[in-house]
């Protein structure tokens, strides 16, 4: 059970240091738009969020709990294309 929720927590503390390092100024590059740190935010939060929704149902039905955490992979590619910025190749920046 404990390991159940390592995945959440890894993402959650992830999401925790971006949310702080795009809300003080100097932590991120220059120039980094609104829409990329909205972009960055929904794709931290999507596990979190997946592993939440999935309690209610796996105190329902264990096994559809579990199923739920496939939602995982569909939700990233639906904020990939819909929410990334204009512009984003997603390449690093050398």
């Amino acid at each position: 059970m404990k390991l159940t929720f390592l995945p959440a927590g890894v993402c959650w503390n992830a999401l925790m240091i971006w949310v702080y390092a795009a809300n003080v100024k100097d932590l991120l590059a220059p120039g980094t738009s609104r829409a990329t740190r909205r972009y960055v935010t929904l794709r931290l939060v999507r596990t979190p969020a997946v592993f939440l929704v999935s309690i209610p149902v796996a105190v329902i039905s264990p096994s559809l709990g579990a199923y739920c955490w496939i939602l995982i992979a569909p939700v990233g590619i639906w904020i990939n294309r819909y929410t990334r910025p204009a512009g984003d190749d997603g390449k690093l920046a050398s």
